[in-house]
């Protein structure tokens, strides 16, 4: 009788579900633009085919001073979904998702909006990045393109590497919820 769930606001979510909702809601916190959300659902959700969401902090000379990704790693994710306790997720419906993806995430989203605020950011440039298999076949990349509604970008962003020399860090953050997804925060 111990074994019995009790607690009623706990909800079962498939893997899947909660990688594409802390990757929507974390992306939302850190500015990103709303237009992705879309990418992100066809993306991670409908197809599994982004292995990374990156954005520049750009300031007033369009020169970065920070940069946020999530880099999945899909092969872990396929690990740990296929497992009878890792293919879902246990969710308490009365505590922000974010809170219970890591005790450090909320520290993360006050780091950046203050990296923003000390750094003058005055737009969001994001960018992605397919699985291997799909961007080393020429074809699967373009089906993948089309897909998503994405156009290559062979524009180099440059870093205002004096603007941000007082805030310069590199930090790496992967949770136990999501050992498949790692959060990198950069400011040069």
């Amino acid at each position: 009788m111990s074994n019995i769930n009790t607690n009623l606001n706990i909800k079962t979510r498939v893997r899947l579900y909660v990688l594409y909702d802390i990757i929507k809601n974390l992306s939302e916190s850190f500015g990103f633009p709303k237009t992705i959300e879309e990418t992100l659902q066809k993306g991670i959700k409908e197809k599994q085919i982004l292995s990374s969401v990156y954005a520049y902090y750009l300031d007033d000379n369009e020169k970065a001073v920070g940069k946020v990704s999530f880099e999945i790693d899909w092969q872990t994710y396929e690990m740990y979904a296929s497992t009878e306790s890792g293919s879902e997720i246990m969710i308490d419906d009365k505590i922000p998702l974010v809170d219970q993806f890591a005790n450090w995430a909320s520290d993360i989203i006050k780091y950046v909006t203050e990296m923003r605020e000390k750094l003058g950011v005055n737009d969001i440039k994001v960018y992605y990045r397919y699985r291997p298999e799909i961007r080393n076949d020429a074809i699967k990349d373009k089906e993948a393109d089309e897909f998503l509604g994405l156009v290559k970008s062979d524009k180099k962003i440059e870093f205002n590497n004096e603007k941000a020399e007082n805030f310069a860090r590199q930090m790496t953050y992967v949770s136990e919820m999501l050992p498949e997804l790692k959060i990198n925060i950069q400011s040069k």
